[in-house]
């Protein structure tokens, strides 16, 4: 199997996974935090479109990030801050932050995922390997590495918006065994 064929099956699990962890939460949820320091699902799954589009536009294209478009004012967090990522975040800060309507998020998830998966669909293993860029905190990383930061972003995130989730709601389907191995068992 081809490196981007893995990236994409990895970032097709995730995606499908928070999905199912964001559908049909109310603003509430959405906004729940456990502690004044913890994050909420709203919070991480922006975070997590944040990263996606950051990695994908800043680090790997050296573009301007798709939140630069219109998707800041959508979020009402103008003017546009290309590090607006929610890395580092002080608990005023968290505090702060508005976390928009659940259609708006999923919006820019699926904005930054289709620009993610165009991204890398246009390149090979050899590519993936060869193409050095510039990391954020210093140095070079490969393009396969930026996806495998992305990737560990992705589950990071993803995990403890279902674990939110589940404080909130606690534990809906006992059966759900993942995406991967729950079309296998459906499958027969």
């Amino acid at each position: 199997m081809a490196q981007n064929e893995f990236i994409e099956r990895c970032l097709d699990q995730q995606h499908a996974a928070l999905m199912k962890a964001l559908e049909g939460l109310s603003q509430q949820e959405l906004s729940y935090r456990p502690d004044p320091q913890c994050m909420s699902i709203g919070f991480l799954a922006w975070h997590l479109a944040r990263a996606q589009d950051f990695l994908v536009q800043t680090v790997a294209k050296s573009a301007p990030q798709l939140w630069e478009g219109e998707w800041a004012a959508r979020f009402g967090r103008t003017p546009a801050n290309p590090e607006d990522i929610g890395f580092g975040f002080l608990v005023e800060q968290l505090e702060a932050f508005q976390v928009p309507e659940a259609s708006v998020l999923r919006s820019y998830i699926e904005a930054t995922r289709a620009n993610a998966l165009e991204h890398l669909r246009g390149m090979d293993d050899a590519t993936l390997e060869s193409t050095s860029v510039a990391s954020p905190v210093g140095g070079q990383l490969t393009l396969a590495s930026v996806y495998q930061q992305m990737v560990w972003e992705l589950n990071q995130h993803g995990g403890q918006i279902a674990y939110l989730r589940g404080m909130q709601r606690g534990i809906e389907d006992p059966l759900d065994v993942g995406t991967v191995f729950g079309a296998a068992r459906d499958a027969g």
